[in-house]
């Protein structure tokens, strides 16, 4: 099942989209606030979101079996960067609060914070022990910033700093499309880096070895990244770009386009947990929902819908 965010009942709200039907069942219902950004746990529990219930942009969790929802970051400012992220066994949900780095524990419901600087871009290993992430500083040329790719350890709050770049200051505030985004992959060593380059929209797409140092360059020039998503398999990467959906082979950077018999340029898109299926909607078409699957050539299936933006697949439904 797919959530997406619409205010087609005047504010913000998440929504479950019924695929036969294309009819919205309102999961937050808060009246006269704005609800968004949902984030599943992997085993489909929680849900994250941003909510401004309370006069702020705080974020929420939402317990699904109970209905519950719990105010996790209770922020004074309307100015967030949250960055949810999720442990890949669920119990653990980290996130940027007042540039700190906030890590709860779902079974215990407790928060532990790690001071940290403008952070942008979490992402977990896959044992669920380390939280890699990046940081800004000044650059050493006028007009620059260094951003810094750095490993957490939770358990007992070491940073270990991994290496930097420098980009545009002019893409400091750039957020969602972060100058340096992030894929861990499993083998706990090695992490993708999609670094933007300097006074332009495309980003380079590098491997880099945590045991060596060793950076290897995948791909040189790609325009704008949405969607990052490893298959369960790590055997290929999805993400889009300004045109199109791409498929990435990280052992030998070759590219292939899953949408080439596609005509439209594809804006927001999100494949589903198990890699079978692809939602997305198009600049042209912006409140039509488009689905595909995995292995098919064009769209099979289509829904439009009232105004929305954002949207996740729910992982433990259909």
């Amino acid at each position: 099942m797919l959530t997406v965010e619409s205010n087609y009942q005047g504010d913000y709200e998440i929504y479950s989209v019924d695929f036969v039907t294309g009819e919205l069942l309102n999961l937050t219902n808060n009246a006269y606030a704005q609800d968004y950004e949902p984030t599943w746990s992997p085993d489909g529990r929680f849900l994250a979101f941003v909510s401004e219930s309370q006069g702020s942009s705080d974020l929420y969790l939402l317990n699904v079996t109970t209905g519950s929802t719990t105010n996790l970051s209770q922020s004074a400012s309307t100015v967030h960067n949250y960055y949810p992220a999720w442990s890949p066994d669920s119990r653990y949900l980290a996130f940027e609060d007042n540039f700190k780095i906030v890590v709860m524990d779902t079974e215990s419901q407790m928060l532990r914070h790690y001071d940290q600087t403008n952070l942008y871009w979490l992402t977990w290993s896959a044992n669920s022990e380390f939280i890699v992430f990046t940081s800004t500083g000044t650059g050493m040329n006028p007009g620059l910033s260094t951003w810094n790719v750095n490993v957490l350890s939770p358990k007992n709050g070491n940073v270990h700093k991994l290496v930097n770049f420098q980009t545009d200051n002019a893409d400091y505030f750039n957020a969602p499309f972060a100058p340096v985004r992030l894929v861990w992959l499993s083998d706990i060593a090695e992490i993708l880096i999609f670094r933007k380059y300097p006074g332009g929209p495309e980003y380079a797409i590098e491997s880099f070895d945590l045991e060596t140092g060793e950076v290897r360059r995948l791909i040189d020039r790609v325009t704008m990244l949405n969607m990052l998503q490893l298959s369960p398999d790590e055997d290929k990467l999805m993400f889009s770009d300004s045109k199109d959906i791409l498929v990435l082979n990280p052992e030998n950077g070759v590219i292939t386009k899953f949408t080439e018999n596609f005509h439209e340029q594809v804006f927001l898109s999100a494949i589903s947990p198990e890699w079978t299926e692809i939602a997305f909607n198009t600049y042209e078409t912006p409140n039509r929902l488009y689905f595909m699957g995995i292995d098919d050539k064009e769209p099979y299936h289509f829904l439009d819908l009232p105004v929305f933006r954002n949207f996740a697949w729910w992982p433990q439904c259909p």
